[in-house]
């Protein structure tokens, strides 16, 4: 079976009003970045073409400097830096090893089309950055709620992007890692 490309689209295809979006929902971004994913899935879907257009999310590691969420942060606590975080930013954050894991099984079962790929969990960045703080057992830091609006950004930023992942699970029975699994490598 002749392996299709993938295209990684975004959750940021999504105004952000409303949070728990699936593939059926109606795309309306609110930055630059998000209008391009969208004019290239649409382009792909229009054309029918023999391709897996993964939607994902906010993806993060847990190598040590790594400089993705997860470990950024719990350096910065570590060395006892104060992180602002969004209370009303709503995100679906993927381990990286879940989503090349997610690509194998697609590719294997020739799942073709536009699929949310993300983890189901659901968290604020505010309460993502505590529950880190907690499990890790971190002292030092502080992490203070703030609006994605605070921030100084040159366009707009989704509030709820979580996605909906049912169709995806559906047809390949894959499981996430639980955050707290993933929380559990780094201890």
């Amino acid at each position: 079976m002749k392996k299709p490309p993938i295209f990684l689209s975004s959750d940021q295809v999504f105004s952000g009003n409303k949070g728990n979006y699936s593939e059926e929902d109606e795309k309306d971004p609110c930055n630059v970045y998000g209008a391009h994913k969208k004019i290239i899935e649409d382009y792909c879907l229009q054309n029918k073409n023999e391709i897996l257009i993964a939607r994902i999310s906010k993806i993060f590691g847990l190598e040590k400097n790594d400089n993705t969420l997860l470990t950024d942060w719990a350096k910065k606590l570590e060395n006892d830096k104060t992180l602002n975080c969004a209370i009303d930013q709503i995100i679906s954050p993927t381990y990286v090893r879940d989503l090349t894991r997610a690509f194998d099984i697609s590719m294997k079962k020739g799942i073709r089309g536009l699929y949310n790929i993300a983890s189901p969990e659901v968290f604020s960045r505010y309460d993502l950055a505590n529950l880190l703080k907690k499990r890790l057992n971190i002292k030092k830091g502080k992490i203070i709620p703030c609006s994605i609006k605070d921030f100084d950004f040159l366009d707009s930023r989704a509030l709820n992007t979580s996605l909906n992942v049912n169709k995806f699970l559906k047809d390949t029975k894959f499981k996430f890692s639980s955050l707290d699994d993933c929380i559990d490598t780094l201890i």
